[in-house]
């Protein structure tokens, strides 16, 4: 009967899949450990906003092999199109700067909008 009720009354957890956001594939020089890529992911959702607001609502960063990296990112809602694509183009162009200054190099070899 609880887990019925919990179905109702406790909040999901929709990856991007289901909620919409990006994914974005960089391609690295070398492998980049996982502590370096928890630095990141913490400076990106701490200093990351779009036009003075946060709007990265979830973000996974791990290695796809030892030289690529992948970031899956959930976003708020946005419901002008056009608005929607200026954010997007913005994370394209801001987030790489996030990694060098990480001093990791990246290059975008993948994108895909959910």
């Amino acid at each position: 009967m609880l887990s019925f009720l919990a179905f109702f009354f406790v909040p999901k957890n929709y990856g991007i899949d289901m909620t919409g956001g990006l994914q974005i594939e960089y391609a690295v020089p070398s492998k980049v450990d996982e502590i370096k890529l928890a630095e990141i992911r913490e400076d990106i959702l701490k200093n990351y906003f779009y036009e003075s607001r946060p709007v990265i609502t979830d973000l996974l960063i791990y290695t796809v092999n030892t030289n690529a990296i992948r970031m899956d990112i959930g976003l708020n809602v946005e419901s002008d199109v056009k608005n929607a694509q200026k954010r997007t183009e913005d994370i394209r162009r801001t987030l790489p700067t996030f990694f060098k200054e990480n001093d990791v190099t990246v290059s975008e070899s993948i994108f895909v909008s959910v």
